[in-house]
Order: C-alpha cells, then sequence, then structure tokens
C-alpha cells in the first residue's frame, strides 16, 4: 500500500480502493473504510511498517470494498466501528446479506464474504439526523449523502479533510468506468449534488485518491454521466420489453461483458436502479404484455 499525506494528521492509503487514515499519536489511528477482504495482510503489515495501531474504524458504506476488514479489525484490536444506521442494519443478519446480494450467480468467494466476513457488530451507530459523532475521543463532522449505497456518509477529519467515499468518481475512474453503480439513482444524483456544496479543500474519494479544490466540476461531471445513461438507456425503450429484453438491450449498448451467471447477476443488479430511476421520474410507463410486465417509453 502507498501512502500519501493529505492535510495535518490525515492522510490516504492507496490500495485496491482509497482509505482515510487519521492519526491521533502515540502510533495509534483510526481507519477511515478498510478495504476489500483480500487486503487484510497488505493492510496490517504497512501499519506495522510504519509503527501505526488502529484504535477505531469508520465505515463510508457496507460495500464489501470498503468494508471488507473490519470484522478482522475490530476483533483482532478490540476496536470500536462506527457506521451509519442503515449500514449497520445490513450487516446485522445474514438475513439482511443474504436480501441484499444474489441468490442467483452467487460466487463462491461473496458466499464465503457473507458466511464469514460481512456480519459485524457496530459499535457507534450514526444516526439518520446526526450531524456528528465522537470516536476515540474525537468529534467527527458527518454529512448524509444516500443513493450509492442506502445510508453512504461522508466523514470529516479534524484537519478539514472530507473523505467522500464513493459519492463521485474521481477523473481517473471517470475515464474507463461504463455506468456508476448506484442503489437509487435520483438519490444518488442529489448526493452528488449536495457534495459539491460543501465548504472543503481537502477530498479523499474512494475511486481514485486525492482531490484539492472545489468540487463542482467533478460533480457536474458524474451527473453529466449519469443523465446522459439514462437517456441513451431510456431511448431502448421507444419498443416495449421485457426486464430481461431491457437488460440485454443494455449489455450491447454499454458492451458488457457476459462470461459467467455471477457476471450477469451482478449486471442485473447494477441495471435495475436504472430502469426504477426511469419508472420513478415518469419517463417509463408499465403496462401488460404476454402475461408479464413490460417497459416502454412514455
Amino acid at each position: 500500500m502507498k501512502r500519501i499525506p493529505v492535510a495535518g494528521n490525515t492522510d490516504c492509503l492507496i490500495g485496491r480502493t482509497a482509505i482515510g487514515l487519521y492519526r491521533l499519536g502515540g502510533g495509534r489511528c483510526i481507519l477511515i473504510d478498510n478495504g476489500d477482504s483480500s487486503e487484510y495482510d497488505a493492510l496490517t503489515a504497512f501499519l506495522r511498517e510504519e509503527h501505526l495501531t488502529p484504535a477505531g474504524l469508520i465505515v463510508s458504506h457496507a460495500h464489501l470494498d470498503h468494508h471488507g476488514n473490519s470484522k478482522r479489525l475490530r476483533e483482532e484490536f478490540g476496536i470500536p466501528l462506527a457506521m451509519a444506521s442503515g449500514e449497520a442494519a445490513l450487516i446485522s443478519s445474514k438475513a439482511a446479506l443474504d436480501r441484499y446480494t444474489n441468490y442467483f450467480g452467487r460466487s463462491p468467494e461473496e458466499q464465503y464474504s457473507i458466511d464469514y466476513l460481512q456480519m459485524c457488530p457496530v459499535d457507534v451507530i450514526i444516526g439518520p439526523e446526526q450531524t456528528e459523532f465522537t470516536l476515540c475521543g474525537v468529534p467527527f463532522p458527518v454529512y448524509h449523502l444516500p443513493g450509492h449505497s442506502f445510508d453512504h456518509i461522508a466523514v470529516v477529519t479534524p484537519d478539514g479533510v472530507c473523505f467522500g467515499g464513493d459519492v463521485l468518481l474521481t477523473d481517473h475512474a471517470l475515464s474507463y468506468v461504463k455506468l456508476p453503480y448506484c442503489d437509487h439513482v435520483g438519490l444518488d444524483l442529489e448526493s452528488k449534488e449536495q457534495i459539491a456544496r460543501l465548504p472543503f479543500q481537502h477530498w479523499i474519494f474512494s475511486h481514485r485518491g486525492i482531490v484539492d479544490g472545489n468540487l463542482t466540476e467533478l460533480s457536474e461531471k458524474n451527473c453529466a454521466l449519469i443523465r446522459r445513461r439514462l437517456a441513451e438507456l431510456a431511448a431502448l425503450l421507444e419498443t416495449p420489453m421485457n426486464r430481461d429484453q431491457f437488460y440485454g438491450a443494455c449489455r450491447r449498448l454499454l458492451d458488457m461483458h457476459c462470461k459467467s451467471t455471477d457476471q450477469l447477476v451482478r449486471q442485473e443488479r447494477h441495471l435495475r436502479p436504472y430502469l426504477e430511476q426511469l419508472v420513478m421520474d415518469g419517463t417509463a410507463v408499465l403496462e401488460i404484455g404476454d402475461h408479464t410486465v413490460l417497459f416502454k417509453h412514455a
């Protein structure tokens, strides 16, 4: 892993995703997100090399590339975990995780993570009205920015560095991503606009890294990509389609790979919120045809 100083006692660790690190002094630190489970050894080796010991964990949202090491770190170091209430509920039981993840096409790796890695008690639960919480005696301002996930948060360190998680994609990620992932596209657009209005100069985003200065341009690029994709997907519905036909047309339009059932099922989870958004905003309507639901352009 690579450590990049950001401001004061706040650093950014670059692995598969960016991890925030706030140094408390005395060799102790708080991690903001903690990477994919495959990175546990690399993360703990880095901390040993830097003579740092985790004292607390903050997780922006419960996707596995951000929360993959929460359980092991919490248990190995005996430290508290802080998360927003909606995300905490998601990892509270196997039933909740089963409902959120794929039943069909579940890979052995995903099944293992559900059974052994993702379920984890949360010690500091951040309620929907909270604007600040305290961990290890340190106050952290918090902003609720849902959409990418149910209860995604952005957290600000005492150095004025805002860890924005997956609310915005950096220019690096925008250069290759085909379809930004959202659990709720409308809320995600609102959150992308909201974060650009926050008064900070230093930012860490998970994909991938540090951004300095005003976020207006980056926010507009993120929103423009999503709105362009919504318009392109809506145009496919000039001919009424059932859900599977729509997903197939989207895959062809976006040149998505179709090499495994697991991949196809994940793509459906990816595409479904975009179809739902077209219905919610009135661009698409539902009708019945051949004993199934058809979607068509309004």
